[in-house]
């Protein structure tokens, strides 16, 4: 749970398996707000907004790969916590790839918790810190 009880984090789903996405969004309604989505592409226009604290996004999706649309989550004016969730071997013992963690399919419910939890955490202090920096914004 958020340190301020006011504050709930926001996490996007991405992933184009419908059973896929339910099941995560289960495993982390409880701590986080969550919404989803089912491409890369209606990922980045509900990003838009700067409202999202965490974007988790499958590898392999039509379009867009997760690792192209974490990039792209990488360079938003407002910091995200970046997690690739995949079953790619390629990615077998890589704890992160560029900006991004990576956690290996199939995924534990409480460690894809405890992750979240800390990405949202780390995201939220840094937009706290750009804040202080820039407080015009």
């Amino acid at each position: 749970m958020p340190e301020s009880s006011s504050l709930r984090y926001k996490v996007l789903l991405v992933d184009d398996d419908a059973t896929v996405l339910k099941s995560m969004a289960a495993a982390l309604e409880f701590d986080v707000d969550v919404s989803t989505c089912s491409s890369a592409e209606r990922a980045l226009s509900m990003l838009q907004g700067g409202q999202f604290h965490v974007v988790c996004s499958d590898y392999s999706m039509h379009g867009m790969t997760g690792t192209e649309l974490l990039e792209k989550v990488a360079r938003l004016p407002d910091p995200v916590g970046c997690l690739l969730v995949t079953g790619s071997s390629s990615f077998v013992g890589r704890a992160g790839v560029g900006d991004h963690y990576v956690l290996m399919k199939p995924v534990d419910p409480e460690r894809l918790n405890a992750l979240i939890l800390q990405l949202a955490r780390i995201a939220e202090m840094k937009r706290n810190s750009k804040r202080q920096k820039n407080p015009t914004r």
